[in-house]
C-alpha cells in the first residue's frame, strides 16, 4: 500500500466519523464535547502549573548563587578554592596557603567589626571639621609618603582619617598604628584577590552573564579593575552607614588615595570652597580640591578660580569632597552605579549623576589643585617610566615656589555650566556576580563586614 492510499484511507475515516458525530443526537455530542473541554482545563492546569514551579526553581537557582558570592567570604566553606591550585603545588603548600587565608580572614574580621579608633583623645565627634578616608593597596612606600605628607597639613589634628584596605599587610597595619598626630582608624575591604585566589571574587575562568549562566570564558572578566570599584563602593557605604563615631556626623568627607600628595592647606582649602559653594552655588552636591594633570607651569594665576561644571566633565577629580545629604542622593540611586559597565568608579559615577530625577551632580572646584598623584609618573608625558623619588623632589620645591599663594582668602568665579562629556562604556563590570554584589553592599553593608 503506498503512501497515497494511506492518506485517502485516513480522510475516508474521518470523514466517517464526522458524519457518525453530526448524525449523533444532540445529548452525546454535549457530552463529548464537555468531555475535550475537560481535557482542555486539566492540560491548560498542568502548563500553568509547570510554569510556576519553573520559575520559582529559577528564583531560587539566582538566590542560591547570590548566597554563594556572599559565602566566599568564608574561604574554607568553598571548594571553588581549590581551583586556583596547579599540579606543581604540593599538599602542604597548599595547608599553609589556605591556613594563612583563613587567619587574615579572622583578623580582618575582628577589625572590622571592632572599629577601633587610634588616638581618640585627639578629637571627639562634634569637634570634628573633616573626615578624610584613604583607599590603600599595597604599596607602603606611597602610603609612607602620603602620612608624611598628612602630618604637614594645618589642623589634621582635627580631622579623622580613615584608611581602607584591600590588602591586609602587617608593616602597613604597624605604619598606620604609628600615627600619632590625629585619630584615624583601619577599614577592610574582604572581598579581595588576596583572600580568593583563583577563585571569585578573585581572578577565575568564569564569566556570568545577567542570567545568571556562568561559563568558561577566561578574558571576559578582569577581577583587578572589577575590585577597584567594587572597594570604592565599599568603602563609601561602610564610611556613611557603618561606621558607628560618624554615626552623628554631618560634615565633609574627603576620598583621597594611596599615591597622592597634598599641599599644608588642603583642609583650609576644601573649607573655604565649602563656604564659599553655599553662596555662589546652592545646586552643587560636590566640592573638588585637585587635577588629574594639573598645568604647574600655570599654577599662580589660577590658584583662587573657581570652577562649576558637571561632575566627571572636567579633570578635577582628585580630593572629591561631599556631606551625608549627597550621599544619600547617592546611595538611593545606587543601583545605577553598579550595572553601569565600565570598571571606573568615576564614570559610574558620572552615569549615575545623568539619570538622577532631580537633575545632574555639579561640581564646585578650585583650579589650582591641593591634591597631586605621586603614583604614577609622567604629568606632561603620560605613560613615561619616571622614578618616584624624583617626582617626590620635584613636588616639595614646587610646593616651596607657590607657599605664598596657599591659604587663599578671596577668589575668582569662573563658570563652565556647559561643557558636555558623552557617556561611554569601558567595560569590565559586566559580569553579574560584580554587579549583584556591588548592590549587595547597598542593602547590607553591615552584613558584608
Amino acid at each position: 500500500m503506498n503512501r497515497w492510499n494511506i492518506f485517502f484511507n485516513s480522510f475516508r475515516l474521518l470523514i466517517f466519523y464526522l458524519q457518525k458525530f453530526f448524525n449523533t443526537s444532540c445529548y452525546y455530542k454535549i457530552l463529548i464535547i464537555n468531555y475535550y473541554k475537560k481535557i482542555l482545563f486539566i492540560s491548560i492546569f498542568i502548563v500553568i502549573g509547570y510554569l510556576i514551579v519553573h520559575i520559582y526553581l529559577l528564583v531560587s537557582y539566582n538566590k542560591l548563587q547570590r548566597i554563594k558570592i556572599i559565602k566566599n567570604y568564608d574561604v574554607y566553606n568553598n571548594e571553588t578554592d581549590y581551583i586556583y591550585l596547579n599540579s606543581d603545588l604540593r599538599f602542604m603548600a597548599l595547608k599553609k596557603t589556605l591556613s594563612d587565608i583563613e587567619n587574615i580572614r579572622i583578623k580582618i574580621k575582628k577589625l572590622n567589626s571592632d572599629m577601633q579608633v587610634y588616638n581618640p583623645t585627639f578629637v571627639s565627634v562634634d569637634q570634628i571639621t573633616i573626615v578624610i578616608v584613604i583607599q590603600v593597596h599595597n604599596r607602603i612606600e606611597y602610603l609612607a609618603e602620603v602620612i608624611n605628607s598628612l602630618m604637614t597639613v594645618r589642623g589634621i589634628t582635627r580631622a579623622f582619617i580613615v584608611f581602607s584596605h584591600d590588602y591586609y599587610d602587617e608593616d602597613i597595619n604597624e605604619m598606620i598604628r604609628s600615627i600619632d598626630f590625629t585619630s584615624s582608624m583601619q577599614i577592610f575591604y574582604p572581598y579581595n584577590k588576596q583572600m580568593h585566589p583563583g577563585t571569585y571574587p578573585g581572578e577565575d575562568s568564569k564569566y556570568c552573564s545577567k542570567d545568571w549562566k556562568c561559563v568558561s570564558a577566561k578574558g571576559l572578566r578582569n577581577a583587578t579593575l572589577a575590585q577597584v570599584k567594587l572597594h570604592w563602593w565599599f568603602k563609601i557605604n561602610y564610611v556613611f552607614n557603618n561606621i558607628a563615631v560618624l554615626e552623628n556626623y554631618r560634615g565633609l568627607v574627603m576620598f583621597l588615595e594611596d599615591d597622592q600628595y597634598f599641599t599644608e592647606d588642603l583642609i583650609h582649602t576644601a573649607k573655604f570652597l565649602e563656604g564659599i559653594m553655599a553662596y555662589e552655588c546652592p545646586e552643587c552636591s560636590m566640592l573638588s580640591v585637585g587635577a588629574e594633570r594639573p598645568q604647574l607651569y600655570n599654577y599662580h594665576p589660577t590658584e583662587n578660580v573657581m570652577t562649576i561644571e558637571e561632575f566627571g566633565t572636567t579633570p578635577y577629580n582628585m580630593g572629591i569632597a561631599f556631606n551625608r545629604s549627597t550621599w544619600n542622593m547617592i546611595w538611593m540611586h545606587g543601583n545605577k552605579f553598579c550595572h553601569f559597565n565600565d570598571y571606573s568608579w568615576t564614570s559610574s559615577m558620572r552615569y549615575l549623576s545623568r539619570h538622577l530625577p532631580d537633575g545632574k551632580m555639579y561640581m564646585f572646584s578650585i583650579a589650582g589643585p591641593r591634591v597631586f598623584h605621586i603614583g604614577k609618573c609622567g604629568l606632561q608625558n603620560p605613560g613615561t617610566k619616571c622614578d618616584v623619588t624624583q617626582k617626590l623632589d620635584f613636588l616639595k620645591k614646587f610646593f616651596k615656589l607657590i607657599k605664598h599663594s596657599l591659604f587663599p582668602k578671596g577668589y575668582v568665579m569662573r563658570n563652565s555650566w556647559h561643557r558636555k562629556m558623552d557617556i561611554v562604556e569601558r567595560g569590565n563590570f559586566s559580569d553579574v556576580r560584580d554587579q549583584d554584589l556591588c548592590a549587595y553592599f547597598s542593602r547590607n553593608i553591615k552584613s558584608a563586614v
